[in-house]
């Protein structure tokens, strides 16, 4: 039995009860192939970062399992099988993943640690205040090893734009000072982000 988390995005044109069916479908599915459903988030509509299907909007839906790897293709092929079902996305959650799932219920835990990894602590701002005008540069270092950050959400695209340019493209680790272990990790997360419209692929509509 692995740890599994399903995001999929339904049509926006959808009615409340239509959406209800099509989320109890799967969750059915899922239930009927003995897996055992964790947790479900409710729908909800935002903007895509790029048209999908000619829809600028879409209704995501996230659901945390476990369940044996021969039901995802199940899974999948049904997601395919639905019109309503604009794009999906099935990912495979390590011990860090399940481990940050398990505490993510405490939003002030979340935010906390993302404003740390995207602001300078109080001590460095004085220490840098204190050093001389050619002295100003401050030492890179990995923010993710400091601060303990073990997984990287590919849902919180305001944190992973931290790590992309005005073009959108992945800062370099010698500008970042991530290491190269954190580096992939950022980039597999930037990559699923696009793939479910969370970030776009070109610069035209990066915000």
């Amino acid at each position: 039995m692995n740890h599994y988390q399903t995001t999929f995005i339904l049509s926006p044109v959808l009615s409340e009860e239509a959406v209800k069916q099509s989320v109890n479908h799967f969750a059915d599915l899922l239930a009927k192939e003995k897996a055992e459903k964790i947790t479900q988030t409710d729908p909800k509509l935002q903007y895509l970062a790029y048209p999908i299907k000619k829809m600028h909007s879409g209704i995501y839906v996230d659901m945390e399992f476990t369940a044996a790897s021969h039901i995802i293709a199940k899974l999948e092929t049904n997601y395919k099988r639905n019109e309503q079902v604009l794009r999906f996305l099935t990912t495979k959650l390590d011990k860090h993943a399940i481990a940050y799932k398990a505490q993510s219920g405490n939003e002030a835990i979340d935010k906390s640690k993302e404003e740390a990894t995207t602001t300078k602590p109080e001590e460095e701002k004085q220490e840098a205040n204190s050093l001389s005008t050619n002295q100003e540069r401050k030492k890179k270092y990995c923010r993710f090893k400091r601060f303990g950050i073990k997984y990287i959400d590919y849902k919180k695209e305001n944190f992973l734009k931290s790590f992309l340019n005005e073009q959108g493209k992945i800062l370099p680790r010698r500008l970042t000072g991530t290491s190269a272990k954190y580096q992939r990790k950022v980039a597999r997360a930037v990559k699923k982000a696009r793939i479910l419209a969370l970030l776009p692929f070109v610069a035209d509509n990066f915000k």
